[in-house]
């Protein structure tokens, strides 16, 4: 192979890639800028066009502001978990106690425990406090007058 061919120094604004044969470099002269003119597109006039149907008069609009009732109710979105979604569903108090605290998978449990459920109320009867009670023992104080009421619980299933 023979020396290489010595490369041009051109000035760095008329080229950007410098080529080691002639034959790969492909070159555009360049154009004189005021020769082309672009086109510039006219632009249109625009109108406004009121549809007369649906124009709402100033009165009706406040009106509409005014009464918000149609946008300040509650929502009735489905809960975002599972478990809240069973709550849901199972319904007021009184069903709600029907339940077991924790759900039974086995029918026969279910069952025993529904039969065993005891939905009647107890009457209540009047409970002095313990501290009235030990003032009363100790004949410190005189007993108070007031009493609390509190329903008599039972502890079966």
């Amino acid at each position: 192979m023979g020396p290489p061919e010595p490369v041009e120094q051109a000035d760095p604004v008329d080229h950007t890639q410098l080529l080691h044969n002639e034959e790969e470099s492909f070159a555009l002269a360049p154009i004189d800028a005021s020769v082309v003119r672009g086109f510039t597109k006219t632009k249109r006039k625009r109108k406004l066009i009121v549809d007369e149907v649906k124009n709402i008069s100033g009165e009706e609009m406040k009106a509409q502001l005014s009464d918000t009732s149609d946008i300040v109710i509650t929502l009735d979105l489905a809960p975002p978990t599972k478990r809240l979604m069973h709550w849901k569903e199972s319904g007021g108090v009184e069903k709600l106690f029907a339940l077991p605290g924790r759900p039974i998978p086995a029918r026969a449990l279910f069952k025993m425990y529904q039969r065993h459920l005891t939905s009647s109320v107890y009457p209540t009867r009047m409970i002095i406090r313990d501290e009235t009670q030990d003032a009363i023992n100790n004949k410190h104080v005189e007993p108070r007058t007031t009493t609390s009421r509190t329903p008599r619980l039972q502890n079966h299933l």
